[in-house]
């Protein structure tokens, strides 16, 4: 155990535990309270002579209350950097970090190892419940890992935790680069990582659960975003450049502010299965599941309860893969941009959008793509909508077939679109429950020409501004009301409905009820 304090004054490197390349160096303390560093501070550390050296650092533990932590010569001290275990060809797992105060221009590694294992590290970053704000005397600009793999040809850095409950990270501009990442391997998994941060300020920089820089996967991490905790560029569940990056979560609560949020995302590797959720808080641009090149992004969610989305929500999002089977769940909160379920250059298919309360100001666009867009379908039960309202907007698409709206409820202020595209085939636009759409205005597509986009009254009555280029509008479920009127039109275009066949599928009416010669109710009506 090896305690330094302040009136140590200016120190090179502080070692709990070393030992040679084959050794053991575990349950190492080093405690500091004070002073002036420019070198390694560990735990417990393995000699770096022999590259391929099996020794493994673990259960060791760094504690620092103050000081002052020197950038140093990178080149000539690659190594140096805050770990609580380091490890050559070994593992380096089960070590801690805890940093109360101080300032550190140096990386903070809860566990390291080139081509070992670094699993089941922690690093703790400020008090949990700060009274007296000594956690704005922390100050960090370099990068924080709870565990990190630094070779290709690597292990595993799983299992590793990260808390952060306050401090500052990074500085104006991009003087350092000040990530906060649960787990990090140079190509191999980086799974089951938690991130934790429910105070500080991430200026510059990303929090990250876990992230494979190579063929590895990052699945299975967390993060949560919470108290006043502000990320100044993004937050990711997990991320892999060319490996799968799937279940992954990402909470966003309380008073938490960040500009962008990932479920999950590959470059080249699926993102599937991904879920954010955002109960509250402020945020830019939502991500269910994402790629920037041709990988497919499958199955991921995002759910919205509260708080602000500045932007765009997208359950899926590829620069050119396929898109299919996303999900956006809106219950609450407000958007002031778009509503994707999926969009892509490629394929985009299978996607839906459920919205039971909320405001959207910007419009839903479901499903967005110019190629193939199938069986999109977006529920609107509540909240409101503005700007438009649509399935999937195909763009000069190959084809736009068999999407659909379906509003039940809510208010809806918005042009609303069965299908949208170049070639729109068999899309539904269907009115039933309380559905509110007097204000709105209703298209089967967007051009003239096109084959079964259909409008269905199912059950529903009521007003609304425009009706127009549905090849069917097909009434079901009617229930017959004498003197009654089931849509009007408040603001019809000239021979708008022209080429339209209007069928009643069914009808009933009330048991008991008399009908009279003379008897009426409108099916249509226009101004």
């Amino acid at each position: 155990e090896t305690e330094e304090d302040e009136d140590r004054g200016y120190n090179y490197s502080v070692i709990g535990g070393q030992a040679a390349a084959n050794g053991q160096s575990s349950q190492n303390n080093v405690v500091i309270n004070g002073g002036t560093f420019e070198g390694t501070v560990a735990g417990g550390l393995i000699n770096l002579d022999d590259e391929n050296g099996t020794g493994s650092a673990t259960n060791n533990k760094v504690i620092i209350n103050g000081g002052y932590f020197k950038e140093s010569d990178v080149e000539q001290n690659p190594t140096d950097s805050i770990q609580g275990g380091r490890a050559v060809a070994g593992d380096a797992n089960n070590n801690e970090v805890y940093i109360y105060g101080g300032s550190f221009e140096q990386h903070i590694k809860g566990g390291v190892s080139k081509t070992g294992n670094a699993s089941q590290n922690k690093v703790v970053i400020g008090e949990i419940n700060d009274s007296d704000n000594s956690n704005d005397d922390i100050h960090i600009y370099r990068q924080v890992y709870g565990g990190s793999v630094k070779n290709s040809n690597g292990g595993n850095a799983n299992y590793n935790v990260v808390e952060i409950h306050g401090g500052t990270f990074g500085k104006g501009g991009n003087i350092h680069s000040s990530g906060i990442t649960g787990g990090w391997a140079a190509s191999t998994n980086a799974d089951y990582n938690e991130v934790l941060m429910d105070g500080g300020k991430l200026i510059n920089d990303s929090l990250i659960g876990g992230q494979s820089y190579g063929k590895g996967s990052a699945s299975y991490n967390k993060v949560t975003l919470a108290g006043d905790g502000y990320v100044g560029v993004e937050v990711w569940g997990g991320s892999s450049i060319s490996g799968l990056a799937s279940y992954n979560e990402v909470w966003i609560k309380e008073n938490a502010q960040v500009s962008g949020v990932v479920g999950g995302r590959s470059s080249s590797g699926t993102s599937e299965l991904n879920t954010v959720n955002v109960i509250n808080g402020t945020i830019d641009i939502i991500y269910g599941g994402y790629s920037s090149g041709k990988a497919n992004v499958l199955k991921n969610k995002v759910n919205l309860q509260g708080g602000i989305v500045n932007e765009d929500i997208y359950g899926g999002r590829s620069s050119s893969g396929e898109v299919s089977g996303n999900i956006v769940n809106i219950s609450g909160g407000t958007v002031d941009g778009y509503v994707y379920s999926g969009k892509s250059d490629g394929a985009v298919n299978n996607n839906e959008i459920y919205i039971i309360d909320g405001t959207i100001n910007g419009g839903v666009y479901g499903a967005k793509t110019d190629k193939e867009i199938k069986n999109n379908k977006v529920y609107v039960s509540g909240g409101t909508v503005k700007g438009f309202l649509m399935s999937g907007w195909g763009g000069d698409s190959l084809i736009s077939e068999n999407n659909e709206v379906i509003i039940s409820g809510g208010d809806i202020n918005a042009t609303v679109y069965a299908g949208y595209g170049s070639n729109t085939l068999n899309n539904k636009l269907i009115l039933t429950g309380s559905a509110d759409v007097e204000d709105s205005k209703l298209y089967g597509t967007n051009k003239n020409g096109q084959t079964g986009n259909n409008l269905v009254i199912d059950g529903w009555k009521g007003k609304t501004e425009k009706v127009g280029i549905f090849e069917n509008i097909d009434f079901t479920n009617t229930k017959w009301e004498t003197n009654g009127v089931i849509l009007d039109i408040t603001n019809a275009s000239n021979n708008a409905l022209a080429d339209t066949h209007i069928n009643l599928n069914d009808m009933t009416v009330a048991n008991g009820e008399k009908l009279s010669v003379g008897d009426k109710m409108t099916f249509i009506q226009s101004n």
